[in-house]
């Protein structure tokens, strides 16, 4: 199954690794900040890529019931 959009399975896995209490745009960006610099889009404009990977973050997070559920939803501390 390919990817809709690069780092779908990345977004995914985070998902599915971590609890609902730890989900966190934040939290993931931490945990995946290796990995996200070597995927596109490729830009000097931080907002720009960080503005590609909100988007992603929250087209995988949406489909999942317990997101809603999560009081952490968005900005969770870490």
């Amino acid at each position: 199954m390919s990817e809709r959009f690069p780092g779908e399975s990345l977004v995914t896995q985070y998902f599915q690794k971590y609890s609902p209490k730890e989900w966190s745009y934040n939290h993931f960006l931490q945990r995946n900040r290796s990995a996200i610099v070597k995927l596109p889009p490729f830009s000097a404009d931080w907002t720009g890529i960080d503005g590609a990977w909100q988007n992603r973050f929250l087209c995988v997070a949406k489909k999942i019931p317990a997101w809603e559920d999560s009081k952490w939803k968005w900005c969770g501390t870490s």
